[in-house]
């Protein structure tokens, strides 16, 4: 009698995402098999509630992933997918979007905002957003009735070093054995480009002769080419010598594809100068770039 109000219950509550009821489940077992299979109704239970994960994930990655093939070109859709992965699926992946309330909105903030920046949650609501609309407006689902606060983000960051800061930082990336690392911090300082425009940078897109490189589907969206300047141009000639490969990239990841990411590599050289924690190695050496060309018009490295 028990068994079976547990296996009624557990039906109950797993007859629309399990397609088989218990009883369809057993059917092919024989009497003492089944017996059996009851008396570890805690063990049974345990699997059928592996299934019903595993079926409410499958219904919302089917949900992510139609967002995702209707938005192929969309900016950061590599940012997107991480932010997904580890904090919007995990916090709301088995929740409809109309049983969202502010309050499970307020405490994922709060609690990602003790080890995230403001701009990281930002984006994991903006995505949690994004998927709400695209649900509603594809008929897929009804939206929620209150609008997502977003936390305060300070943009204005001041990111400069000193002559010291800069020599030293120059000496660790002499020093360093990573054969892309260094020169990607450089190519940053030298040339003001983007990471993302780093990693995708090809040698086609560089002339060395007309002295200019081509910024393919930078931030603002429309190619355009910035100078090769004399220390760009010395630079990515030493490079090429001594990193000898048949990759389009000028920096190639993984069998000669594109690099997807230098954090790790660069960070660690950042820490070796002594460079302060939240100094942004390559979005800080754009400013240090751009500080030089307002003081003295030109680029000079100590």
């Amino acid at each position: 009698m028990i068994a079976d109000k547990l296996y009624g219950s557990m039906n109950k509550v797993l007859s629309n995402i399990y397609p088989l009821s218990l009883q369809q489940w057993l059917v092919g077992w024989t009497i003492n098999e089944q017996q059996s299979i009851k008396s570890y109704g805690h063990i049974l239970m345990w699997h059928f509630r592996q299934f019903a994960i595993i079926k409410i994930e499958q219904k919302d990655l089917s949900r992510w992933d139609a967002y995702v093939k209707n938005n192929p070109n969309l900016k950061g859709m590599r940012t997107y997918k991480s932010a997904y992965r580890l904090h919007v699926g995990p916090a709301f992946g088995r929740m409809e979007p109309k049983d969202i309330l502010p309050l499970d909105i307020k405490r994922v903030s709060n609690r990602l905002l003790k080890t995230r920046s403001p701009q990281t949650v930002q984006h994991v609501l903006e995505l949690l957003r994004r998927i709400i609309n695209f649900g509603v407006n594809s008929k897929l689902c009804k939206g929620i009735d209150f609008k997502i606060s977003m936390p305060r983000v300070d943009n204005i960051k001041t990111e400069d070093l000193t002559d010291s800061q800069l020599k030293r930082l120059l000496d660790t990336i002499d020093a360093d054995p990573h054969p892309q690392a260094g020169t990607i911090m450089k190519m940053a300082l030298f040339s003001a480009m983007r990471k993302s425009e780093l990693l995708r940078l090809k040698w086609k897109h560089i002339n060395f002769d007309k002295k200019f490189v081509l910024i393919v589907d930078p931030k603002g969206g429309k190619d355009q080419t910035i100078p090769l300047n004399d220390a760009t141009a010395q630079l990515l000639t030493e490079y090429r010598i001594i990193n000898p490969s048949n990759s389009n990239y000028v920096f190639p990841g993984r069998n000669g594809g594109q690099r997807t990411t230098i954090a790790i590599q660069v960070r660690r050289i950042r820490d070796k100068a002594g460079l302060p924690k939240d100094f942004r190695p390559l979005h800080g050496l754009r400013h240090v770039y751009a500080s030089m060309l307002a003081s003295s018009g030109k680029l000079i490295i100590p």
